[in-house]
């Protein structure tokens, strides 16, 4: 049973080359083996996307093969597509000027076969979470990806610190194969970083909320904190206001020229349970009105 390469890309025979490029990219990605691991019925469709593309791509053989079907391909014998011999292909294509005839007519000849066009193959494009702190301090990871030829191969790839939410990170010749001897496309890794149950970003900085006792918001007191980096002991001054932020230098995000700087947010916890006497007490206590200056 005969190949519509038309149906096989799913396109209409007038179909343009702009059409075509798109219809077999689209195709390639889906039923691309990297896409589709252990699904030998797409590796078997992407190897029938890739044929009907490379025909179809190149004017020389889509010409051909609209004259005469997948069996064109068989014709540099001397071979008749029709059957017997009763037609006379050199008087069909005589004709047409230049002395060439048939050969002239399907690029024979003149310094032999012309082969396809080097062409670079497409490139591919997947999504990779990291760690927040690779994100924030820099590092390696693990992935798996074609290799230009054709197995797959284990990469290790290097994330630069300080790397941005969406950045896409390029390994060149690893996406599909070239063809007529071009060379790969590349494998294009977009990152998505995952969030961290307690530190946010802001740019270059951290943020960290960090709550904190009345009794120590009342005192004063030093509290060790987790950073990236290291452990570091945080003084907390004596009557601090929940909100306040305090400003840690260097324990931000990681970037070419340093680090950018940790901010600590204090929440003070209110008891769940106060004595009667100290909350008559506390409001005995003089104090301005906190919001004296709250206006519309």
């Amino acid at each position: 049973m005969s190949t519509d390469y038309y149906k096989t890309l799913g396109i209409d025979r007038g179909a343009s080359s702009k059409d075509i490029q798109k219809a077999y990219r689209d195709l390639a990605r889906k039923y691309h083996p990297d896409m589709n691991p252990g699904d030998n019925s797409a590796k078997t469709k992407f190897q029938e996307v890739q044929q009907a593309y490379d025909v179809l791509s190149d004017d020389q053989k889509r010409s051909q093969y609209d004259q005469f079907g997948t069996g064109f391909e068989q014709m540099g014998g001397g071979q008749n597509p029709f059957g017997g011999g009763g037609v006379d292909l050199e008087s069909i294509f005589g004709g047409m000027g230049g002395g060439g005839g048939f050969e002239q007519f399907f690029g024979f000849g003149g310094g032999g076969q012309r082969g396809p066009r080097p062409r670079q193959g497409q490139d591919i494009e997947a999504e990779q979470d990291i760690p927040f702190a690779t994100a924030v301090k820099g590092g390696e990871i693990n992935v798996s990806a074609m290799a230009p030829d054709g197995t797959r191969k284990p990469l290790t790839v290097k994330i630069p610190a300080g790397i941005k939410q969406g950045k896409k990170i390029k390994l060149s010749g690893y996406g599909q194969p070239g063809q007529g001897g071009g060379p790969s496309g590349d494998l294009i890794i977009k990152i998505n970083i995952c969030d961290h149950p307690n530190y946010t970003r802001s740019g270059r900085d951290l943020e960290l909320e960090v709550p904190i006792t009345l009794a120590e918001a009342l005192t004063g007191t030093t509290i060790e904190i987790p950073t990236p980096y290291s452990t570091i002991d945080l003084k907390i001054p004596s009557g601090i206001q929940s909100g306040k932020k305090i400003r840690v230098p260097k324990h931000g995000v990681s970037h070419k020229s340093g680090r950018g700087n940790l901010y600590v947010t204090i929440q003070i916890q209110i008891p769940d349970s106060i004595p009667e006497s100290v909350i008559t007490e506390i409001a005995s206590l003089k104090q301005p009105s906190p919001r004296e200056k709250l206006t519309w």
